[in-house]
């Protein structure tokens, strides 16, 4: 019976994901699926999505075959951020094509935003579960997604001279990566520490 369940389970993660991934997939064609290349910003809502699904799966991790439900928090998880390095480097390769003219998701921006707002939820989730870990991991890629979100908001800004452009973004950038290193991170309130190099075997010895 356990078997069977999780069997059960695991299929109904597969085709509900499945069928989620083919909704985006209708939505952003607007139906014309093998017409409408995959852009940008619907290749990082398809890794929102996984976001979602490992974020239900942890949330009801411990109803019907925990095993299944914490393989698809984690392979969830792993997988969404894995998939949205590889689509930031695509992007930055130039292999994306662009939108439909007028698209809503023609800013490449929201690709940063949309995932943003689930690395939020993660970070809150894991938070609140104490799981000091996968809090921090969480809230470093939510403050990287959001800190790109606005820098190439602020670049699109044509008003703005180019050293406000500059300074911005540096900031920006300072505060993600600072924000990893206060206190309240996690529920722990443990600061981030870098690790410090242990002391040679022989300096003791040289000491002498």
């Amino acid at each position: 019976a356990p078997r069977t369940a999780a069997f059960l389970e695991t299929a109904a993660f597969v085709f509900a994901i499945a069928a989620a991934n083919v909704g985006i997939r209708m939505a952003f064609a607007g139906g014309a699926t093998l017409l409408q290349p995959i852009t940008f910003v619907e290749a990082a809502s398809h890794c929102t999505l996984w976001l979602a699904a490992s974020l239900a799966a942890a949330a009801r991790v411990q109803h019907g075959a925990r095993a299944v439900r914490e393989a698809f928090a984690r392979g969830g998880a792993v997988a969404a951020l894995a998939g949205l390095l590889v689509t930031g480097v695509l992007w930055l390769a130039g292999v994306w094509q662009a939108a439909p003219e007028g698209a809503w998701f023609g800013r490449a921006s929201f690709a940063f935003l949309i995932p943003s707002l689930l690395l939020w939820a993660h970070w809150l989730f894991w938070r609140q579960r104490k799981t000091a870990k996968r809090a921090r991991v969480a809230f470093g890629a939510a403050a990287a997604s959001l800190a790109v979100f606005l820098s190439l908001e602020l670049t699109a800004i044509a008003a703005l001279p180019t050293w406000a452009k500059v300074l911005g973004v540096a900031l920006l950038a300072a505060l993600a990566l600072g924000g990893n290193f206060v206190p309240g991170v996690t529920a722990s309130g443990e600061r981030l520490r870098l690790r410090e190099k242990s002391p040679s075997p022989t300096a003791p010895q040289a000491a002498r």
